[in-house]
């Protein structure tokens, strides 16, 4: 919810001037806070936690806070949670089921599980650091952030939300919002069948960039 502010102010639209015809997406791969609560607190200890843990409620939550009633939805597809729930977004705007959208990502991490049993499985590199399309690649390194972008179609930027105060039709109240970024296309496939459930199919790879483009 935090993050969405500072991205609401980034446009120059306080979020309450957002309008209820808003979705929201929410990339959340991970169930840490849970395991955290529960290892502190014990199972059950409060009624709280059957929503604090529940990923549908990282979306859930924000469309509570700020009055949203367009679609919202939370996303785990493992690293790419955050660009899918992005997708989703752009295409529920394309769709005209909401007029804005925040899409947002959060990756935490509080427990020392994930990491050990990632290790284990050989995907985190020995040596600490990420080598993107690197011969050297030896793995990645798993890091933490929380972000969110407020995105509306073309058509109707510099009104997302509130009315037009100043009769000049971009429904702003006198001032236009700001747009940092276009968006010209986005695509999703999957791997499918590869070496190994959790590793990267590079033909599919290319094919979800070409399909893009």
């Amino acid at each position: 919810a935090l993050a969405t502010v500072p991205a609401a102010a980034s446009v120059g639209r306080p979020v309450a001037q957002f309008g209820a015809a808003t979705a929201v997406a929410v990339g959340i791969a991970s169930a840490e806070y849970t395991n955290w609560v529960c290892r502190r607190a014990g199972v059950g200890t409060s009624a709280y936690g059957a929503t604090g843990g529940a990923l549908s409620v990282a979306s859930g939550r924000l469309s509570f806070m700020y009055g949203f009633t367009g679609p919202a939805v939370s996303v785990d597809t493992a690293c790419s949670s955050s660009l899918i729930g992005s997708h989703w977004a752009l295409r529920e705007l394309l769709a005209g089921s909401c007029r804005a959208a925040v899409a947002a990502g959060v990756g935490i991490l509080l427990s020392p599980d994930p990491t050990a049993m990632f290790q284990k499985a050989g995907m985190l590199s020995p040596e600490g650091r990420c080598k993107t399309l690197d011969a050297a690649a030896d793995g990645y390194v798993r890091g933490e952030a929380v972000g969110a972008l407020v995105l509306a179609a073309l058509s109707l930027e510099g009104h997302i939300g509130g009315r037009d105060g100043d009769g000049d039709g971009d429904g702003d109240g006198g001032e236009r919002a700001s747009c940092l970024a276009l968006v010209r296309a986005s695509s999703v496939n999957q791997d499918g069948r590869s070496s190994s459930l959790t590793a990267p199919n590079g033909p599919a790879q290319q094919a979800v960039v070409r399909a893009a483009l």
